[in-house]
């Protein structure tokens, strides 16, 4: 899959991969295509598996998503990542502009959840994880 990703007249702008069992070994196996990869804007993780344990997977992940240049909408839905592998991806999702939208499950620590979801600092004081507020 990896080499999929990154072949250069690849021109892929969203891969969905939910429900498939790709664990921690998978996701780290995607990786290098992705460091590779400059057209994907949507990549769906939702349900592959992840563990807590698979901390060391989503630190692979972080950097290879780290400078991606067009990569803006990740979902790692109903993953158990931890708050070990939440700390390891906000490392270096945290500065990056480009993803405007990175999707967790709220079972994470307020603090990591608000790094991986980009919650400004004025609404971590207000804002409790999972609520949303109504538009009227």
């Amino acid at each position: 899959m990896s080499e999929i990703i990154a072949f250069p007249r690849t021109a892929m702008q969203t891969l969905e991969l939910e429900g498939n069992r790709l664990c921690g070994e998978g996701l780290k196996h995607m990786c290098p295509g992705l460091q590779s990869n400059s057209s994907l804007r949507m990549l769906s993780l939702t349900d592959i598996s992840l563990l807590p344990s698979d901390a060391d997977a989503l630190e692979e992940f972080g950097k290879a998503i780290e400078k991606h240049p067009s990569l803006n909408d990740i979902n790692l839905l109903r993953n158990a990542i931890g708050d070990e592998g939440g700390l390891n991806l906000s490392k270096y999702v945290a500065e990056n502009k480009i993803i405007t939208s990175l999707k967790v499950d709220t079972t994470l620590s307020q603090d990591i959840y608000d790094i991986l979801c980009r919650v400004p600092s004025n609404e971590k004081k207000s804002k409790k994880k999972g609520s949303t507020k109504k538009k009227k």
